[in-house]
């Protein structure tokens, strides 16, 4: 009897202990907003884990909602410019080349928009152009940048898509570029260089390549009403014509080297007639000095 008189100060002292440590661990530590709502903005779990919007944080930073991060100056290098290897920084990020641990999210997320994506590089870009945070942000938002999971879009006039829908064409494109209203969809300065598996005609002066005659060549495009090298008129649904400009050029290509083809035979027909009608006349000749 005295052994258990003298334990129930023990359990009530336990219970004074552990009954704190019991609660806290069930509603942990708490922030209200100042104004008293909500309650518990911001909690800590015994495992340090802070929760925003939530009292059972998953991990250490567990934000459920919005939220916004300024976005940095995108000086990935730190020498104090913006310059075109931050900009291959951050492509190497959203690629995959560089490691995607904690540091180097945090550093690469330059938007702060909790991923890493083209997002950054176009905000990067802007910033490489001499445009401020604050105006690049927005323009980002604004139509620069990504579009949902998949879209890209530059100023929203370049569009880069793995399944855009181009509206009304009846096909797929991974880039649009260009707008309805827009003077010219594409201007280039200098160069374009296209490599391809067949992007020339020479096969036309191989001598396998079956070269059609004139006047089965004059058949043909009397009958279907274009060359029968370069494809055959299309439209898409909206009534635009649709070209593919490879092989539009190669079978204008083809059509052309096959036409010099032609000159050349009939430039030798043609000098054949001449070396004929030229004796034929120097036989005519011959017969009147003989008649005299």
């Amino acid at each position: 009897m005295k052994s258990l008189t003298r334990s129930i100060p023990f359990l009530a002292l336990t219970t004074l202990i552990l009954s704190p440590l019991a609660a806290a661990a069930q509603n942990p530590p708490c922030l209200d907003a100042p104004d008293g709502s909500p309650t518990c903005a911001v909690s800590v779990d015994n495992d340090g884990n802070t929760g925003i919007g939530t009292t059972v944080p998953e991990a250490l930073l567990d934000v459920r909602g919005d939220a916004f991060f300024a976005p940095n100056e995108c000086d990935l290098d730190g020498n104090g410019v913006v310059n075109v290897f931050d900009l291959l920084a951050v492509l190497d990020f959203v690629d995959g080349t560089t490691p995607a641990t904690p540091a180097n999210f945090a550093s690469h997320d330059v938007t702060g928009d909790g991923k890493v994506s083209l997002d950054d590089v176009g905000f990067c870009l802007l910033r490489f152009q001499g445009v401020d945070p604050l105006t690049a942000k927005q323009t980002i938002d604004g139509g620069y940048g990504m579009v949902g999971s998949d879209r890209f879009l530059v100023d929203g006039r370049l569009e880069v898509n793995q399944s855009c829908q181009c509206a009304g064409a009846g096909f797929t494109a991974d880039v649009v570029i260009g707008l309805p209203t827009a003077e010219a969809s594409l201007v280039v300065f200098g160069p374009i260089i296209q490599r391809g598996t067949t992007l020339h005609a020479d096969y036309v002066f191989e001598p396998g390549y079956q070269l059609e005659t004139i006047a089965e060549h004059n058949v043909f495009m009397r009958r279907q009403k274009h060359l029968p090298a370069v494809p055959a008129r299309t439209v898409d649904a909206a009534g635009l014509e649709v070209v593919e400009v490879g092989a539009h050029q190669r079978g204008v290509l083809e059509e052309l080297e096959k036409a010099h083809l032609y000159i050349a035979g009939l430039q030798k027909l043609i000098q054949q007639q001449d070396e004929r009608l030229a004796r034929l006349e120097a036989a005519f000749e011959r017969d009147l000095l003989s008649e005299e």
